[in-house]
Formats: structure tokens, C-alpha cells, sequence
């Protein structure tokens, strides 16, 4: 990952412990405005790991969620973890929390998901023909708009644009098509069955303190959404932030301050 920031160890008994899960890319590149807002003030206070949804070829979301266990163990022992998901990864975070570990204290849930986002979700099933590459062809104000719609700047677009270029030249491609087959499998609302078998919702209710922000220029990721969330958690609040789907990028500033509502340093 090319992010260029420090990351330190905590050094104060108020450290802050930081889980990043990326979106559908997987690449951890467009956490960029969102570290750049963060540790200007946290520093020394945050231990920070990005999990790597590229590091693996197995896409199973069950198995990613023990991976991410397994490194939540290694990395924090038994201090409180706070879980920062992005779009796509709030399907891993949910896993996370079902399986009850102790640690996660609450988890931030950015335009995420636990059902097909959107009729645009089908799209997804194309991916596979897709190469990352031909992003260069498309022209720059089209796609800045259609990723971060009045958001957008050039500082933006070229992060996406380098985020496609490391899925390209390390040959990620084959791990977004597998999240992108995700997608697709997943059952159009929590209540049907769904043809992912390696996701499933609890039947209990999630109580562990959870944030949802959502954006309200977001077209990728519906209402509905919101109200899967409500609905299977009982200690959740909810955020509505100006920005596009891609919320920690449009909006890093809204997010943290939403986020020092909670952790104040």
C-alpha cells in the first residue's frame, strides 16, 4: 500500500486502537484523505492496521473474518479495538461482530451494506470482463462525477486512479472479481435466502455501540440499507454526512468529526 503516512505505536494509556477495512477495491490507497485528517491530531495516540483484502485469494467472507481475527489478536493482545469499514468491508465487520470478539469495542460503518446494495449491483457480475487499466480511457470529469458526484477534484480522481493501478500491476484483479461474485450472490433483502454461503446474518441482534454514516449523495448503496442495520442492531447511531458514495473520501473532515464525538484527544 502507497500511503506515505506515519504510523506509530500508541505510546499513552489513551491510545486509540484502529481496524481499517477498505471498500470493494481492496487496496487501502483511498484511506489517504481520511489517514491525512486522522493523524494530524491522534499521532503517537493510534495503533493503526489496515487489514489487506488483497493478501489473500480467498474472497470467503467467513475466512477473511478469521484472518482479520487472527491479526486483531496479534496486533492489539486484549485492548479495545475500534473498526472503521468502508462500503464493501461492512459485510467482514458484521461477520466480525457475530462472532463475538470481546475486543471490538464499536465499529464505524461507512455507505455499507448487508443485503444487494442497489439495482446497480448487478453490474457487478460484469466485472470479470472489466480490466482496471481501461479506467485510463474514461474521461476525467465523466468519471469524477460518476464517483464523487459535486465532491469530486483532480486530488481524488488521481487516487482512484492509482488504486486501479495497483490492482493492475500486482494482479489483484482476480480478488476483486471474487468480491465482485459477492456482491452479486448476496441475497436481495436479509430475509430471502441467499446464494452466499459464506455470509450469513445472526439470529440474535447485534448490541456492541456501532455507528452508521451514511452519505446523502451516495447511488450505489439504497436506503434499504439503512434500515437492514436498524433492524439487526440495538445500539446503533445513525449519521447523514455530505458526500458521495465514497464518504471518507469526499467528506474525511465530516467523518472526523463525527468521530471525535466519540474519542475526543
Amino acid at each position: 500500500m502507497s500511503l506515505d503516512i506515519p504510523m506509530t505505536k500508541p505510546t499513552t494509556n489513551s491510545s486509540i486502537n484502529l481496524l481499517l477495512l477498505s471498500g470493494l477495491d481492496g487496496t487501502g490507497v483511498l484511506f489517504k484523505p481520511l489517514l491525512q485528517t486522522m493523524l494530524k491530531e491522534l499521532q503517537s495516540k493510534t495503533c493503526l492496521l489496515i487489514y489487506d483484502l488483497n493478501g489473500d485469494d480467498n474472497q470467503n467472507l467467513d475466512y477473511q473474518a478469521k484472518r482479520i481475527e487472527s491479526q486483531i489478536s496479534e496486533q492489539f493482545a486484549d485492548e479495545s479495538v475500534v473498526v472503521i469499514a468502508e462500503s464493501y468491508s461492512g459485510l467482514l465487520a458484521y461477520q466480525l461482530l457475530i462472532r463475538r470478539i470481546a475486543n471490538i469495542e464499536r465499529v464505524f460503518f461507512v455507505a455499507c451494506f448487508l443485503q444487494r446494495p442497489s439495482h446497480w449491483a448487478y453490474l457487478a457480475k460484469y466485472a470479470y470482463f472489466i480490466q482496471p487499466k481501461w479506467m485510463a480511457f474514461i474521461n476525467d470529469k465523466a468519471l469524477k462525477y460518476a464517483l464523487f458526484n459535486r465532491f469530486g477534484s483532480d486530488e481524488l480522481l488521481a487516487l482512484f486512479r492509482q488504486a486501479m493501478v495497483e490492482l493492475e500491476v500486482n494482479n489483484h484483479k482476480v480478488m476483486l472479481d471474487k468480491r465482485c461474485e459477492n456482491i452479486v450472490n448476496l441475497p436481495s433483502s436479509v430475509s430471502t435466502k441467499s446464494k452466499l454461503t459464506n455470509f450469513k446474518i445472526a439470529n440474535f441482534k447485534i448490541t456492541t455501540s456501532c455507528v452508521y454514516l451514511q452519505a446523502n449523495q451516495d447511488t450505489l448503496v439504497n436506503n434499504d440499507n439503512l434500515a437492514v442495520f436498524q433492524q439487526l442492531f440495538t445500539n446503533l447511531k445513525v449519521v447523514r454526512l455530505d458526500g458521495s458514495h465514497f464518504l471518507l473520501q469526499t467528506n474525511a473532515d465530516g467523518f472526523w468529526r463525527v468521530f471525535l464525538d466519540f474519542y475526543g484527544v
